[in-house]
């Protein structure tokens, strides 16, 4: 099911996630990747190669730490580690509200949810443990759940330079990639429209 309504009136699509257990709308141009390669099962993964941006939904271990800002950290932390990064210069670190109509998530109340925070980041990262390295927007979307022992991810990819020697740079024109602005707004509508349901999920 596709419709407009994301930035600039780009269609969007209806995604089931984890067997139907949650949606949430993605651009209809992020294709997605489990129809080409095997995905671990807490993880959902969207991409668009002409762009090489990517959207990841992942389902963790809930941190140890019990701090909402400081869990995020974590997370973060290991999501950096994990794309071989340079050290991040944190653009964004803030609290998301939720619960009501006009929130980050309207989908998730008190009954559920006991905070939400958001992390934007630019690094240099290598493809395919090239030499080459891209500079990367990274946005992550951590959301604590009551009573769980999971923590949900939502992060998103989004390069603002291609180095001409990388194996991206076949596919990508730096001239057609997008304002990182406009691309933290797509972010804010993917987790706005995140909803869960089937709680049996997590349990």
């Amino acid at each position: 099911m596709s419709f407009p309504g994301f930035l600039g009136g780009s269609t969007t699509d209806f995604r089931p996630l984890f067997g139907g257990a949650m949606h949430m709308r993605v651009p209809a141009r992020f294709f997605d990747v489990s129809n080409v390669r095997e995905i671990p099962d807490n993880q959902e993964v969207f991409a668009d190669p002409e762009r090489d941006e990517s959207v990841i939904i992942e389902l963790l271990e809930r941190a140890s730490q019990s701090d909402l800002t400081e869990a995020a950290k974590f997370h973060w932390g290991e999501l950096v580690q994990a794309n071989e990064s340079t050290p991040p210069q944190i653009i964004i670190a803030k609290p998301l509200n939720f619960g009501t109509g006009d929130s980050a998530l309207p989908n998730f109340n008190a009954q559920h949810c006991s905070g939400a925070y958001l992390i934007v980041g630019r690094v240099e990262v290598a493809k395919f443990k090239e030499q080459a390295r891209n500079v990367v927007h990274i946005f992550m979307c951590c959301i604590r759940l009551h009573n769980v022992s999971t923590d949900i991810i939502v992060s998103m990819n989004v390069p603002l330079h291609i180095n001409p020697d990388s194996s991206s740079a076949k596919a990508v024109n730096n001239a057609d990639l997008p304002n990182p602005e406009q691309e933290l707004t797509v972010m804010s509508q993917i987790v706005a429209s995140l909803n869960v349901n089937d709680w049996g999920l997590f349990l």
